[in-house]
């Protein structure tokens, strides 16, 4: 995690505890937003939809059973987080997920 990371998620864990942060995905965390959800005023976590990709990326190319292209692992990057992070809502706590 770097220092601007750091300090965004000890804030968040100070201010608004009950934002979602995901797991070893600190690096793509810039920032936070305030947000009115739900008839609710929030804080969210921000994440940088370019750096996701590029973590999940690294983690498929480190994997030894199944040989990815960098390009291919680009693109099973982008298909995860698209599916499985930016396509989700998991309520009012939902982190965003910009294009920086």
């Amino acid at each position: 995690m770097n220092a601007k990371s750091s300090e965004i998620y000890e804030y968040l864990k100070e201010k608004s505890p009950e934002a979602i942060l995901y797991d070893n995905c600190d690096s793509a965390l810039v920032g936070t937003a305030r947000l009115y959800r739900e008839e609710k005023w929030v804080e969210v976590a921000i994440y940088s939809y370019e750096a996701l990709v590029g973590q999940f990326k690294d983690e498929f190319l480190k994997d030894e059973e199944e040989k990815l292209s960098e390009d291919d692992a680009e693109v099973e990057a982008m298909e995860w987080v698209d599916y499985n992070i930016a396509g989700g809502y998991l309520g009012i706590y939902t982190p965003l997920i910009i294009n920086d």
